[in-house]
This record gives structure tokens, sequence and C-alpha cells, in this order.
């Protein structure tokens, strides 16, 4: 980041800063954006802002869905816009809809700089932190939604800003992390839902019975578990988090030097090199599971759409991470975000703005928009409904793993810091570098990063939080140490042999 936008973030503590969804931080916004007048922060209740006068209308830019989406899920979202939205909202305030497909966010940028952003646009986490620094995003009226009641108070503690506690932007969904089977393979070896593996000791000889691999081959034609193609970040990431690790310990220190990160490389590397499970580089992953190639696919839940949508004769459910200990919890959630309120009106007219920011983080909304994009939604009335139940077998095992307690959130963090611990994992996994001296070299570099970039700290989600706030997962979390720190002690006497 340039020194001149560095002086733009609010230089606050983590506990002042917005807990917001993070990827690259996007940069460049220009310093005639408009920068609209924040309303006070919001703290409960339902009552809504002061009912606005007569005729106004509220722009509104969303992306389309009419391609992207499931024939269920469309069906769901058109019966949001074209019934549903235009009821729930006052008879004097029309919404004029605008599809923004291409560069969003360069188009964000320039109506900023012309200083006629929409009232209320998507704002993907990757946005937040700019905006936010430019006060180019209104927070949240006091009382429009009650937050705790309608999002938890996970949510409650991880969106709010400042001392006063300022709500600028709230989750759609939690990306929750699972392993989609294909039901069809599995039958034709007699296996149900109930039958597959749950700790990784049985996993493995599972796997490689089901695997076919011809000799002389550089990989499988059929993998049970596939790892190729990038998913080995799933595997290693479901490891670390099982085995008791964290991606941060507190704000100035990372946990990748920690022994569970040793132990997760080191028994990803051992499902390619020892047992055999599919080929360090290969076909992709989620291209082999497509095309019924691969019985298993670890991935976030945004496939499922991929499935009904494409694939709608592929028999598929979802289950748990098999655990070394085969018990909770089971990996990372992950907050998607969101709208934003942009509008630079005053008055009546901003709050026609916020009466249309509420419907749209309605129950009925982020129904129809979890089944769009297949995370678990964030409305908590919208959670435990069909098809949101451990019943349905697409969706039991993120169902499981989103259970207080079974899930851990590490926050978000801008592309630098993704780059320190994926460059990492290449040096591991393409040229066999010593797999505790490139962590503890990744941790350096994080650790130096983190010291330097308040905006990091701010949001991210560390072991010390979770001490600190044990409501969020009824203290289950931080789990308790179980783990005897001896390689792949978890696994059978014959498969720690193997590993020699």
């Amino acid at each position: 980041m340039m020194e001149q936008e560095k002086l733009l973030m609010p230089m606050l503590s983590r506990r002042q800063l917005l807990k917001m969804a993070g990827g690259t931080l996007t940069v460049g916004l220009l310093s005639a954006c408009a920068s609209p007048t924040a309303p006070s922060a919001g703290t409960g209740g339902d009552s809504g802002s002061a009912a606005p006068a007569a005729g106004m209308t509220v722009t509104f830019w969303r992306m389309p869905y009419a391609t992207t989406a499931s024939p269920m899920a469309k069906e769901e979202l058109d019966k949001f816009y074209g019934e549903q939205m235009p009821a729930m909202l006052p008879d004097n305030i029309s919404v004029e809809t605008v599809e923004v497909a291409d560069a969003p966010f360069d188009k964000i940028q320039a109506s900023l700089a012309a200083g006629q952003p929409p009232d209320i646009t998507i704002v993907d986490q990757t946005w937040v932190s700019p905006l936010l620094a430019l006060s180019a995003i209104n927070a949240m009226p006091d009382g429009l939604i009650d937050v705790v009641g309608s999002f938890g108070s996970f949510t409650n503690d991880f969106f709010r800003v400042g001392e006063e506690g300022t709500i600028y932007i709230l989750p759609w969904g939690w990306w929750e992390r699972g392993v989609f089977y294909n039901l069809g393979l599995l039958s034709e070896h007699g296996y149900a839902p109930e039958d597959l593996p749950n700790n990784l000791a049985d996993l493995i000889p599972f796997a490689q019975e089901l695997t076919v691999w011809p000799e002389g081959a550089a990989e499988p034609t059929l993998t049970a578990w596939p790892l190729a193609g990038g998913t080995t970040f799933d595997f290693y990431t479901a490891l670390v988090d099982n085995l008791g690790g964290f991606w941060w310990l507190n704000d100035s220190a990372s946990g990748f030097g920690e022994p569970e990160w040793e132990e997760a490389w080191r028994m990803t590397l051992a499902m390619f090199d020892t047992f055999h499970l599919d080929a360090r580089e290969g076909l992709d992953a989620i291209e082999r599971f497509y095309g019924g190639k691969s019985y298993f696919l670890p991935q976030q839940l945004w496939v499922g759409n991929v499935l009904r949508r494409d694939y709608p004769d592929l028999e598929w459910g979802v289950m748990t991470h098999p655990t070394p200990n085969g018990k909770a919890p089971y990996g990372w959630q992950e907050a998607h975000t969101g709208w934003g309120n942009l509008s630079t009106k005053s008055g009546a007219d901003l709050d026609a703005t916020w009466e249309v920011w509420k419907v749209l983080y309605s129950p009925e909304w982020t129904r129809a928009n979890a089944l769009a994009l297949n995370y678990i939604p964030a409305r908590l009335e919208a959670q435990n409904q069909e098809p949101f139940v451990a019943e349905n077998q697409q969706w039991a095992g993120a169902i499981v793993k989103h259970n207080v307690g079974n899930s851990v959130c590490p926050g978000f963090w801008p592309a630098d810091m993704w780059k320190i611990i994926n460059t990492a994992w290449e040096q591991v996994y393409l040229t066999n570098a010593d797999v505790a001296e490139t962590l503890q070299g990744a941790k350096r570099e994080a650790d130096a990063l983190l010291a330097v970039s308040p905006e990091i700290q701010a949001t991210i989600i560390t072991k010390q939080d979770y001490v600190d706030h044990p409501d969020w997962t009824e203290g289950k979390i931080p789990i308790a140490a179980w783990w005897d720190g001896t390689y792949g002690s978890y696994l059978t006497a014959e498969q720690q042999a193997e590993l020699g």
C-alpha cells in the first residue's frame, strides 16, 4: 500500500475497528470522492428511522443472477425482487435497480469521484477498508436492525467499529467448508453416507481402496480423495484447526510457526508421497469431481450451486472433514458481506435508503441469496429451515460444522498476507523445501506485516479473541490440547511405520 493511502486508514486499535471482510485491500479511491456524513451507530431494537417523505427513489446496484444461480435459487430471487421486496417497502419509496456485471468496484470508484454513488450497492469484503477510510460508506442508524437478535452475538462483535460500536455492513452468510461426496460412485461400492470415515486413520485405507491409479500413470484416473489443484489448502487448514492450531495467536503474532502447522503440512505431503492418494500435480480436484472422476471434494460450499446448476444428474452430499480424533471442531467459516449504504443524500431521502437496506438484510432476501450462493444464511431466522437443515444430505456436513463450537473464523486479511503463506506452501509443495524452516520464515514475514498494519490487525480473529469471548462458542474454542506432538500419532501403528 502506498504511503499516502496508508494515511487514509483510521489509526484505531483492533477493538475499535470494524471486524470486516478483507482479501486484497483495494486502493486508489480519489480524494475527490464524496464523503457522506455517517448517522449514529445502531445498538439494537427493531424500530426503523423516521418515515421518509413522499415519492423518493433509491438507486440500487446489484450483481446479475439470471445466468449464475441454480433454477431453485433463481425462482426465489425472482420472487423476492418481484413480489416480496415491493410489498415490504413503504408505498412512497421506489427502487431503481441497476445490474452491474463487470468491474463493479471500478464503477463504484467512478461514481464516488463524480459525487453520484449508488444509494445501496454490494460491498465486497475487499472494498470495506477503503470505503470506511474515506467515509464513503454510511453507518447504520440507531435501532434499524436488532443485530444480536437477528444475527447473533458473534456477528454483533465481529462487525462493530469504534467506541460507539458502529455497524457499517453486515454479513449475507457464512462460507462453510466441508467435503462433497459423489453418492452415486459410493453406492456402486455399497457405501451409504453413514459409512463414510470420520477420522484420518480410517480415511486413508478407505480412499486407497477406491482410488484407481494405473501402473506407470502420472496421476490417478479415479481418485477417492483428490488433493491436486489447490485442494491441499482445505486439507491442511482442517488439520490445523483440528489439531488445535490457529492462524493468529493474537493481534501481533501469527500461528504459522506453531507445531500444529508443521504437523498439518507434513501430513498433507504424506497423503501424496506416502499414502499415494493423489499426484502432486495433475487434474484439478474440482474438475475431477464435476466430471465424476472423484468420490470426494474438500471445498467451500459454493460448489453446491455449480452442481445444482450445471450437473443436475450428479447425486451428492456434504460431510464434515475427517479429523485426527474423529471429533469437533471441524474447521473455519468465512463471512460473506454485504450491502453498503453509500448515499450522499440526507434527511428523509437518506432515511429512504435505510428502509431499502433493511429489506435487503431481511430473512426473505437472506434465504434467497443463500440458495443462490450455497452458503449458511447469516440471518438467524433463515437458518434451521429447509433446505438448511442437517436432515438434508446436501447441507448436513455444513450444518454440523456451523454449530456453535464447531467452526473457527480467522477473520480476513489482504493479498500481501495471503502471498506470504501461499508462497511458503508452494516452496514446500513444489520444491520440497524444509517444512519447519519455511513456516518459521513465513511467521517472521507475517508478524512483521502485522506490526506495521493496523488495518490487518483489525480484520483478523485470533486465539486470544476466542479466549476473551467464550460466549461466541460456549467456551468450546479454543479446544483443549489433546495431540501429543508426535508425527502421525493419531494414525494406526502400521500407518506410522509407513511414515518412517
